[in-house]
């Protein structure tokens, strides 16, 4: 039986839950104190001062259903002051006093010691449901301790059956980076350690939880927290459990149900039970062939099996459209894979707690709602009052007369069924829960009527809040993320929305090249990044050219580049570059007419609407987002005169980019950084954009005298590196 990690970071551990109805909650605390020399012992602690340790001031705080002290150096006597004090029923000491186990009446225990070290338990709840836990506590020796917890821990692992849950202090790591200081960790015993446990998590402390694959399988949504210390140098583990997730999750249309002959006329019931009477109808045809070998029971047999398989073909679908994976190998077909990367997506993006804008850890379920419909609301709610056009000293290509009737013109039925058979059939689906396969399979049915709606949205009809509905996914931009700046928000929009804003979106695209500067690549059709990387290979190596105003590059990255457009401003762009009254207001009535929900683990919370911003998500938002951020480099190209562009041994590059990325190419005077800072903020007054001065950054060439490069440096807030990290590529 293979273990596996069941933390991942110490702000938001999650695992699996084992309790039946969902409603009760089992928490488990374990504390581990510096080891002292047996002298030091004599006498032992007070009650009070074995809670203070642990941060149990209070009765019972977490509600604990268990609770596991180790190592408590204190006589058998406090055992019971503390059971009272805290409120528990029942109290055992185990381990020659090492660990002291609390519990309530309802709850029924057995005990077996292994090796003075574990503390193996099974435990039974009122509700019926039970578990088995293992409390651990190594000893602080080089090699003998751990190995005997390792080689306890693998015996004991083959003879338990079912769920099992494995924590305390392993007084082991698992690799070199989980340690700082101190003598040099024993390597063979993190490989033993290591060849005891699965692979599926990275290790964080002495401190762990560890569960089987049957808890991983079986048990939904528990998590871990690291508590406080306190005084000790251990941390306390508290360990929440919960069956299920009790959230009512929206509605998702299943593309498998597409598969069923009677699809157009209902939606037909539960694929597994249809798997279990196919099986048990295949079973008794192949016995009644084998009594009555005649042609009946043989056309009886054959068609039984094309049933069953039909139906296992309709099961592996479904697990193939819940796990999000597109492709599908031989071998795979309804394999315990997909059915792992379905309790993987569940279990990384489901969120224990969150740090909300004030600092303050939010736990309970409906405070994270709250939270993260105030920041995103926040985040989407216009900051400019009185917008004023900023000044434009500079020329943009206009659209032709051609291109404004093209892009206004209502679809017909041939584009608007290309549009809807572009779209990936398995993409996520909006609030409404119908995704594009629906729209495909149900084409005939539907068609006409979609066909009027879309050109009634041409005609100048405003989408009811039914289409423009929208859901945000939160997809963690980093492992462990701990506030809402740490999550990508993703617009899962309803299709019927999403094929209105493709339509504008294709037709954009056949605009574009000629409206958009050439060093912009991001979205344009014609354009790739690979131009931008090899552009930026080749003036890499001429950043080091001597010269008596050396070259400079300077990396800019904007922060929420797409939540932070201002809509006047995209108002503005778009009546510069030529576009006609009609086209602005079939745009404008796409990004502005939107109404928002956050998804936190698997619900919608809140209803709001936007007054900045493009969906990210929308098909539209990219070729929108290239037409804004041509003003920031036309700007840059009118400072770029002859005196000021970067030198290179080939064409002059004033910059490049690739969408809200760029990278602009200058000179180290100062006329040309104050230029460069001008036009920038006067971007970012005017868009609503903002640098991020974490992620922006320049790059001096290497033999830059001191003075100059410390000038520089004192000019940006940005950060001066050596490589640059831009595009996908790291250039040094």
């Amino acid at each position: 039986m293979e273990v596996q990690d069941f933390e991942r970071d110490p702000s938001r551990r999650r695992g699996q839950v084992f309790d039946q109805d969902g409603l009760e909650k089992v928490k488990q605390q374990e504390v581990a104190a510096n080891d002292q020399p047996a002298a030091t012992r004599k006498g032992g602690r007070s009650a009070k001062a074995i809670l203070n340790q642990v941060n149990l001031q209070s009765q019972n705080p977490y509600s604990l259903q268990l609770l596991v002290l180790l190592e408590p150096l204190s006589d058998t006597p406090q055992l019971e002051v503390v059971r009272r004090l805290l409120g528990f029923d029942s109290a055992l000491g185990a381990l020659n006093n090492k660990v002291w186990v609390y519990w309530y009446n309802d709850m029924a225990l057995n005990f077996k010691e292994l090796a003075e070290q574990l503390l193996h338990m099974h435990v039974t709840f009122s509700s019926g449901c039970s578990i088995q836990f293992s409390a651990v506590y190594a000893r602080c020796t080089r090699v003998a301790a751990t190995r005997s917890v390792v080689s306890n821990g693998c015996a004991l692992a083959g003879e338990i059956v079912g769920a099992w849950l494995l924590a305390g202090d392993f007084h082991v790591i698992s690799s070199m980076e989980e340690r700082i200081g101190g003598s040099p960790a024993n390597e063979r015993n993190m490989d033993e350690f290591n060849d005891s446990i699965g692979q599926l998590w990275v290790w964080q402390r002495l401190d762990r939880a560890l569960m089987n694959q049957d808890w991983a399988v079986g048990y939904e949504f528990s998590h871990v927290s690291h508590l406080c210390r306190g005084r000790s140098d251990h941390a306390p583990l508290l360990i929440s459990c919960q069956n299920g997730s009790p959230n009512k999750r929206p509605f998702k249309f299943l593309n498998v149900w597409r598969r069923h002959s009677g699809f157009m006329e209902v939606v037909f019931g539960n694929i597994f039970n249809r798997v279990r009477e196919a099986e048990v109808v295949l079973k008794q045809r192949e016995e009644q062939y084998d009594i009555e070998r005649d042609s009946g029971s043989r056309s009886a047999l054959e068609e039984a099996k094309a049933v069953y398989a039909r139906s296992l073909a309709w099961e592996c679908e479904y697990w193939r459209q819940k796990a999000g994976i597109r492709w599908l190998q031989v071998g795979d077909a309804n394999s315990a894979f997909f059915h792992s990367r379905c309790r993987q997506r569940r279990n990384f993006n489901f969120m224990a707690r969150i740090k909300d804008q004030s600092g303050t850890w939010v736990e309970h379920i409906q405070d994270i709602k709250h939270s993260a419909v105030d920041f995103f609301a926040s985040l989407l709610a216009s900051e400019q009052h009185g917008w004023q056009a900023p000044g434009f000293p500079f020329t943009l290509p206009h659209l032709a007369t051609a291109d404004n009737a093209m892009l206004s013109a209502p679809p017909d039925m041939e584009e608007l069924k290309g549009v809807v058979f572009a779209l990936q059939a398995d993409s996520a689906p909006g609030p409404d829960g119908f995704g594009a396969g629906f729209y495909q399979a149900c084409w005939d049915i539907i068609k006409s009527d979609l066909l009027e709606a879309v050109q009634a949205f041409f005609q100048g009809m405003r989408l009811p809040r039914s289409f423009t509905s929208t859901s945000i996914l939160l997809l963690p931009k980093v492992a462990g993320a701990t506030q809402w700046k740490d999550f990508r928000p993703i617009s899962l929009c309803n299709v019927c929305s999403k094929i209105i804003s493709k339509i504008v979106s294709d037709r954009l695209g056949r605009v574009l090249p000629a409206l958009v500067d050439p060093w912009q690549t991001g979205f344009v059709p014609g354009r790739g990044i690979t131009d931008n990387i090899l552009l930026t290979q080749e003036l890499v190596a001429d950043l080091d050219r001597r010269l008596k105003h050396p070259n400079l590059m300077l990396k800019l990255d904007m922060e929420k580049a797409y939540d932070r457009v201002e809509w006047p401003f995209l108002l503005f762009m778009l009546r510069k570059f030529g576009f006609e009254e009609k086209v602005v207001d079939i745009i404008f009535r796409l990004v502005s007419n939107n109404w928002f929900s956050v998804l936190v683990n698997g619900e919608a919370a809140g209803f709001f609407k936007s007054s900045k911003g493009l969906r990210q998500g929308d098909p539209v938002s990219p070729a929108l987002f290239v037409l804004i951020a041509e003003f920031l480099g036309r700007d840059h190209l009118l400072v770029s005169q002859p005196g000021r562009l970067f030198v290179s041994s080939g064409t002059p590059v004033p910059y490049l980019a690739f969408a809200d990325d760029m990278l602009i190419f200058t000179r180290c005077l100062e006329e040309c950084l104050t230029a460069i800072k001008g036009f920038l903020t006067a971007y970012q007054e005017a868009s609503g954009q903002r640098v991020n001065c974490s992620k922006s950054s320049f790059f001096l060439p290497s033999g830059l005298l001191q003075g100059r490069r410390r000038w520089c440096i004192g000019f940006w807030v940005f950060t001066s590196i050596i490589s640059i990290h831009l595009f996908g590529v790291t250039y040094l």
